[in-house]
């Protein structure tokens, strides 16, 4: 690839063009178990080259090709995108000067699976998914029972005309098991998963156990929801699991802070630039996004090969910066952390979380000894009354899991779905029907009052402007106060 980047390079430099090279290699794999027999297996292998052509002025061209070795193709596809370079220079398009300013880096990272999923035999594969679906489903026999295992590997790498040189390779793996009952017309599911980076995660056993026990945790209450009663609407002392609330930092929070909403507008916004040192929460808040190595969503540098860093979007309850890229940073007035990403080769980079984290001051966070997504709803209980909460809150909804929802960014507005609900009271535990979960981001933002335990991993998959990109979520249970903008029924 150095050899082919040099001479595209090269050929850009005698049309007195700039020009960014994204070199991409993708693999996923994929196996379904449905009820002990294999529902479908697929395999995907993608690999191609995008090239953006820069002007002197700044104006801007793309386009891509499927193929990163045929020079004859990858010629054409320069030239392509210098046509289009000089068309947008014609017709006064938006110029990206910002990218002549970016310094050069050369570098290069790989993160390693233990177990090389792609290296591992249909015939083995097929083998080890079914002994986990067989071990759900003789212990659930009433239930029709999905195992699904997926692996992905990418490969990126960036060249730009200044000599930068970055490449890193990415892995990535979910193990994802559905239950689900129909009983006389209601349909009840429960759904749960877990990641890690290769195929160890279905074939180590303490791996395939924590699995097992977090799906375990949810289907001893799947009988009682029959019976349970359904909240009324309204407004509510909450405390979010793990995975809603990181759901709520990654949908109602991190997608506002994408710096692209410079073209629409959001509540971390006005007048196009971020609100920074605007307090929007208490100063024991803090909400970052960033992905290392031994993360999923892990992104070192961005699609224009710029350094990947840490985003604080909240600090001390403050906004403090936005996830930027080379286009967006100067505009809204951020620092530049690397935040572009692209799906594939063929696809246009825009600000994109990796992993959007909640963490919340040891002053206000309760220590838990254990892990409440493996324990049971009275061991979070318990806590809750020897810290005297009931004192203060008659009534707490605790929201278990999550079901997915909807985000308006532009409005700041949202709503989840949670797997379980209770409500918890001085006195009792009720079970209570599935509830959804909405408001407004800003409002529940300033709602904190405590954490408890230690902030927990979620594996990912964000979909914006049609592309799908492998992130992750990470949260303490949060306790949020009763807010009249902030709806649970």
């Amino acid at each position: 690839m150095k050899s082919i980047a040099k001479k595209l390079i090269k050929t850009a430099k005698k049309e007195k063009i700039h020009i960014v090279i994204r070199f991409q290699k993708f693999k996923s794999r994929s196996l379904t178990v449905k009820n002990l027999k294999v529902d479908n297996s697929d395999l995907l292998q993608k690999e191609g080259t995008g090239i953006h052509a820069f002007t002197k002025s700044g104006n801007m061209g793309f386009s891509s090709v499927d193929t990163i070795e045929d020079e004859s193709r990858l010629i054409n596809c320069l030239k392509k995108s210098i046509q289009l370079a000089k068309i947008s220079e014609q017709n006064s398009f938006e110029k990206i000067k910002e990218i002549f300013d970016l310094k050069k880096i050369i570098d290069s990272k790989t993160q390693k699976a233990p177990v090389d999923p792609f290296k591992i035999k249909i015939s083995e594969f097929e083998s080890d998914l079914k002994k986990i679906n067989r071990r759900i489903k003789e212990k659930y026999p009433n239930f029709s029972a999905t195992s699904i295992a997926k692996f992905y590997k990418n490969h990126l790498h960036t060249f730009r005309s200044d000599g930068t040189d970055v490449a890193f390779t990415a892995m990535n793996s979910n193990l994802y098991s559905f239950l689900t009952i129909n009983k006389d017309g209601n349909i009840n599911q429960m759904f749960n998963s877990t990641h890690s980076f290769g195929y160890e995660l279905i074939s180590e056993a303490k791996k395939i156990n924590y699995h097992y026990k977090l799906l375990d945790n949810y289907m001893q209450y799947i009988k009682k929801l029959y019976k349970a009663k359904n909240l009324k609407p309204g407004n509510y002392t909450l405390l979010l699991d793990n995975s809603i609330a990181g759901v709520f930092a990654h949908e109602a929070l991190g997608h506002l802070s994408e710096a692209d909403h410079y073209y629409t507008e959001s509540p971390l916004l006005k007048n196009g630039r971020v609100k920074k040192g605007e307090k929007v929460a208490p100063n024991y808040v803090n909400i970052f996004d960033e992905a290392n190595i031994k993360d999923r969503g892990f992104y070192p540098y961005d699609s224009w090969g710029v350094k990947r860093k840490r985003v604080d979007i909240i600090k001390k309850g403050k906004i403090k910066d936005l996830i930027s890229d080379v286009i967006t940073y100067k505009k809204t007035g951020c620092n530049l952390k690397g935040g572009a990403k692209a799906q594939f080769y063929s696809d246009i980079p825009c600000p994109r979380m990796s992993c959007t984290q909640i963490n919340i001051d040891k002053k206000k966070t309760v220590k838990l000894n254990f892990d409440p997504l493996t324990s049971k709803v009275e061991k979070v209980y318990k806590v809750l009354l020897k810290n005297k909460l009931f004192k203060q809150y008659k009534e707490i909804i605790y929201l278990v899991g999550s079901n997915g929802g909807m985000v308006d960014s532009e409005r700041g507005n949202f709503q989840f779905a949670s797997v379980l609900s209770f409500k918890l009271t001085r006195d009792k535990i009720q079970l209570l029907k599935q509830v959804s979960f909405s408001g407004i981001t800003m409002e529940v933002l300033k709602s904190i009052k405590l954490a408890f335990g230690k902030p927990r991993f979620f594996p990912g998959f964000c979909l914006k402007n049609s592309q799908a990109i492998i992130e992750s979520m990470s949260s303490p249970l949060i306790l949020i106060d009763k807010n009249k903008y902030i709806t649970v029924g």
